[in-house]
C-alpha cells in the first residue's frame, strides 16, 4: 500500500486484542515507549508515527491535515496488519485523530483511552497559531516549537516531557509543523461535528480521558466537554502536566489497563 504511515508492530500473543497507539504533535513513537513496553505484555501493539512525524515523512505535507485523511491512514495502518478491531490509546493531538477514527470507522474501535485529551483550544491557544506559521518561516520551525513547548510544559517540573517533545520536533519539516498547527486551530473545530457522530451511534464507544491536574490549557473545558459525550469518563492524575503519559507513566497505565481490561471484545460485544 502507498504512503502507509511509519508503524512498529509488537506482539504479545497471537490470541491478544490489539491497541493502536497515537502520539501528540512533535512526537514519536519514543514519547510512547513507556507504554509499548508496558502495554505490550499483555496485548499486542500497533505504534504509528502521524504523517510529517519521524519516519512518516514518505510524501510532501498539504497546506493544512484533515482530520478524516489522516483517521483513514491510520485505518490503512490496521488493514495492513490485518487487525480489524483495536483498543486505541492516543496522547494530545493524537487524541483528535482517535476521535476521528471512532466517528467515521468505529466498527474497528473497542475502546479509546485519550491521554491530555483535547476537545477545545482555549484564546490563549487560538492566539499561536498563525504567528507561530508566519515565524517559522523567519526563524526556524524548531525555534517556534521550543517556544511552543516551554508554554505547554514550563518549568523544570515538566523538563523531562519537554525535551522528549522538543527532540521529536527536530525531525519535522516546516511545512509539515505548519500544516499541523493549521489543523489544530483550523480545521480541528470540526471535532464538534465528530462528537455528534459518536453520540448517534446505537451503541457508544467506550473512553476515558486522563488528564493531567497541572494541565492548564485544556485541564478545564476536556473533562466538560467530556461529559458531554456517551460512554465517556474522565480521570485526573495528580502531580502531572500536559503529558502525563510520561510524567506519571505507572498512573497512567494502571488506568488505562484497567481501562482496556473493562472493556474487553469478549465483554462489549
Amino acid at each position: 500500500m502507498e504512503n502507509i504511515l511509519y508503524y512498529e508492530k509488537t506482539l504479545c500473543d497471537s490470541s491478544s486484542e490489539w491497541i493502536v497507539l497515537l502520539h501528540g504533535l512533535g512526537g514519536t513513537l519514543l514519547s510512547l515507549k513507556y507504554q509499548i513496553r508496558e502495554y505490550s505484555k499483555y496485548y499486542n501493539i500497533i505504534a504509528i508515527e502521524l504523517p510529517g512525524h519521524g519516519h512518516s515523512v514518505s510524501e510532501p505535507p498539504p497546506k493544512v491535515y484533515d482530520l478524516e485523511n489522516v483517521a483513514a491512514k491510520v485505518v490503512d495502518v490496521m488493514d495492513e496488519c490485518g487487525v480489524e478491531r483495536a483498543h486505541f490509546m492516543a496522547v494530545s493531538i493524537g487524541t483528535m485523530i482517535a476521535v476521528g477514527v471512532a466517528a467515521f470507522h468505529p466498527h474497528r474501535v473497542i475502546s479509546m483511552v485519550q491521554g491530555a485529551g483535547i476537545l477545545r483550544f482555549e484564546w490563549q491557544m487560538r492566539l499561536f497559531a498563525h504567528p507561530a506559521v508566519w515565524s517559522s518561516k523567519i526563524f526556524s520551525h524548531y525555534t517556534v516549537y521550543n517556544f511552543f513547548a516551554s508554554f505547554i510544559f514550563p518549568g523544570k517540573k515538566h523538563a523531562f516531557a519537554r525535551r522528549i517533545f522538543i527532540k521529536g520536533a527536530a525531525q519535522m519539516g516546516c511545512e509539515a509543523f505548519c500544516a499541523w498547527v493549521l489543523f489544530m486551530f483550523g480545521r480541528g473545530r470540526r471535532l464538534r461535528d465528530f462528537i455528534c457522530r459518536l453520540n448517534s451511534l446505537e451503541k457508544p464507544i467506550p473512553q476515558i480521558y486522563i488528564m493531567g491536574e497541572d494541565d492548564f490549557l485544556f485541564r478545564r473545558s476536556t473533562p466538560r466537554l467530556a461529559g458531554r459525550i456517551k460512554g465517556t469518563e474522565t480521570v485526573v492524575i495528580e502531580d502531572a502536566g500536559h503529558i502525563c503519559n510520561i510524567e506519571r507513566r505507572k498512573e497512567f497505565n494502571r488506568i488505562s489497563l484497567e481501562f482496556f481490561q473493562k472493556n474487553r471484545e469478549q465483554e462489549t460485544v
